[in-house]
């Protein structure tokens, strides 16, 4: 998650909860790289759209897309604004 200072207090106001209380997510890492190089392949790669849906955010199921790009997915997280 890019800025979890800023998610992470946020978050924590929207579920009314102390600002402190998702501070772990600045430790939290994954082994996925942000702007990695595409792996070349004379197959297409089957795509995942995620969208978090309301009052989510991009980075929610970050584990998952993360299993989902080791089978081979290429997965794609939209941040909806508002």
């Amino acid at each position: 998650m890019q800025r979890p200072d800023i998610f992470g207090p946020a978050i924590s106001s929207f579920l009314k909860l102390p600002s402190f209380f998702l501070d772990h997510l600045a430790l939290a890492k994954t082994p996925a790289y942000l702007n990695a190089p595409i792996a070349e392949s004379n197959e297409p790669y089957p795509i995942i759209v995620f969208s978090h849906g309301w009052d989510g955010f991009s980075a929610q199921n970050s584990g998952q897309m993360v299993e989902l790009a080791s089978h081979g997915y290429f997965v794609v997280a939209v941040n909806h604004t508002y």
